[in-house]
């Protein structure tokens, strides 16, 4: 079994004591995507936000759940990310994502259709930027992608639990084969 302590993994976290509440990487995000992606609400744990944005699993549920295959990873990044050309809007892959990640928008039109497109609308890390719109922007610094270990060692003995028991379920590392359940999100949230 894997231990918390040795995954390097970034996670996404927004730093509690730095955070102005400005809102800043919403709306950045929201400029540069059209929708926003990255949110900053989240699960607490300490004084980390763990933002509801992709985790980009390592064997991501919404791959497997999407039957036209519109959800892929970028070959040279390893990014997870939609690819709206194939995308129905079918909504199976924001049901399968354990973390809440994944919106379904609607956006125009597709083709020569009257009715609008609906999209899976999700983080991608700004794959295809220099920059990640919503870290580069963030006046304060609160919001940074940071070594799984390094946020686990950091907080006390009550929040490691909590931790754990969100990020080492299911799909996020593909170490572990346990299968994802509602349960198992009630029982981080209790802790």
């Amino acid at each position: 079994m894997i231990m918390p302590e040795n995954i390097t993994k970034p996670i996404r976290v927004i730093d509690l004591r730095l955070c102005l509440l400005c809102n800043t990487c919403e709306k950045s995000c929201a400029g540069r995507h059209c929708f926003q992606r990255n949110v900053r609400n989240g699960v607490r744990i300490g004084h980390f936000i763990l933002p509801y944005a992709c985790k980009q699993c390592d064997e991501p549920q919404c791959i497997k759940s999407c039957k036209k295959g519109a959800v892929k990873r970028d070959d040279a990044s390893g990014v997870l990310y939609l690819d709206k050309n194939v995308c129905v809007g079918c909504g199976l892959c924001a049901k399968k994502c354990p973390f809440n990640s994944i919106s379904i928008v609607e956006a125009g039109s597709k083709g020569d259709s009257e009715k609008p497109a609906k999209y899976a609308n999700r983080c991608d890390l700004c794959r295809g930027y220099q920059k990640k719109g919503c870290f580069t922007n963030c006046p304060s610094g609160a919001l940074k992608l940071l070594p799984f270990n390094m946020v686990y060692l950091s907080l006390p003995s009550l929040y490691k639990k909590k931790l754990a028991a969100l990020f080492l379920i299911g799909c996020w590392l593909a170490e572990n084969n346990e299968e994802y359940t509602e349960n198992n999100m009630m029982q981080a949230n209790a802790v």
